[in-house]
């Protein structure tokens, strides 16, 4: 069993980060993380909503350990970018989504 975590990425409504692609892979010492737009199939550039997913992990507290490194790198982003960013509450919530089944 393969573990992944996704990181939800709120910005102000008229901020967009520029890709024309729906999903990019981010370059990082593992290759595993990669940026997906919030509606599928469409570019990351139309939406000012969006995930950061990383995976697979062979375990959870692996996932989970990643996860919130890359919580904390994307805080830093947005203060050194100087945006505003919302990455929700952190609470986990179960279930799965297309989004996930599909990467």
């Amino acid at each position: 069993m393969t573990f992944d975590f996704r990181q939800r990425i709120d910005l102000l409504p008229e901020d967009r980060l520029k890709s024309p692609e729906h999903r990019v892979s981010l370059p990082d010492s593992a290759g595993h993380l990669r940026l997906v737009a919030w509606q599928e199939a469409t570019p990351i550039e139309q939406h000012h909503k969006m995930f950061l997913v990383g995976g697979p992990y062979s375990s959870l507290g692996e996932a989970e350990h990643d996860g919130a490194c890359a919580r904390r790198a994307l805080l830093l982003w947005a203060l050194q970018h100087r945006l505003s960013i919302d990455l929700g509450d952190s609470k986990r919530r179960g279930g799965l989504s297309t989004l996930v089944s599909k990467m």
